[in-house]
C-alpha cells in the first residue's frame, strides 16, 4: 500500500513539474513578443545623397540608391530601421521625406543583407502593421540582388532575381567567376515589417 502511495505521489509531482516547465516557457515566449512593440527606431539622415550603405546595430545592411525612388533632386530623405532578433529575424524599413512615405519607382527594389544564419530556409514574410511576432504575415517571393553587367550602361549593376532562378543566372553569367555574384540575399519592393527565415 505504501509503495502505491509513493508511486502516485511520484506521478503527481512529475506532472506538476512538467506543467510548471510548460507555463514558464509560455511566459518567456510572451515576453519576447512584447519586446517588438518597444523596438528602437534607428533613423538615418540620407539628405540628398545618391548612394549609401546603411548598417543597423544588429547587422542589417541596406543599400540605398536615390534613383530607385520617386523624389526630386532637392528632396531630403530619412530611413527608419528597426531590428528584432529572436527565433526569427524581423526588420522594419521605411523611407520618408518630411514625415511622409515616398514611393519606389516601378520595378525597383531595395537591397538588404541580414546575417547569413537568419536566412536558412530562404523565406520572407511581410506585414504592414505588427502587434507581436504572431501578427498576420504574408509570404512573398524571395528576390536576391546579383551582380549583372548592363550592356546599355556599360557597367555592373545590381539586378533583382527570384531566388529560385539564381542557379540559372550563375551558370549563364558567372560560370567562370570564383566569387559569389549574390551581393544582397534580399530585395524588397515595399516598406513595412519583414520576417526572414
Amino acid at each position: 500500500m505504501l509503495r502505491f502511495i509513493y508511486l502516485a505521489l511520484y506521478i503527481i509531482m512529475k506532472n506538476l513539474l512538467l506543467t510548471f516547465i510548460i507555463l514558464v516557457q509560455f511566459q518567456f515566449y510572451g515576453q519576447d513578443t512584447i519586446k517588438i512593440e518597444g523596438l528602437e527606431s534607428q533613423i538615418f539622415n540620407l539628405d540628398t545623397i545618391s548612394w549609401k550603405v546603411i548598417k543597423g546595430k544588429n547587422e542589417t545592411e541596406i543599400g540605398f540608391s536615390r534613383e530607385d525612388f520617386e523624389v526630386n533632386e532637392n528632396q531630403k530623405l530619412n530611413l527608419e530601421l528597426k531590428e528584432y532578433v529572436n527565433s526569427s529575424y524581423i526588420i522594419f524599413v521605411n523611407i520618408t521625406s518630411n514625415g511622409q512615405s515616398i514611393n519606389l519607382r516601378k520595378n525597383r527594389r531595395i537591397p538588404i543583407k541580414v546575417p547569413e544564419q537568419s536566412l536558412k530556409r530562404k523565406e520572407i514574410y511581410h506585414s504592414e502593421i505588427i502587434v507581436d511576432e504572431k501578427s498576420n504575415w504574408t509570404k512573398l517571393p524571395l528576390f536576391s540582388g546579383i551582380i549583372h553587367f548592363d550592356a546599355k550602361l556599360q557597367m555592373d549593376v545590381i539586378k533583382a532575381v527570384r531566388s529560385d532562378s539564381l542557379n540559372y543566372y550563375r551558370k549563364k553569367y558567372h560560370k567562370y567567376t570564383k566569387y559569389n555574384p549574390v551581393l544582397y540575399p534580399i530585395m524588397i519592393d515595399r516598406f513595412g515589417w519583414f520576417k526572414v527565415y
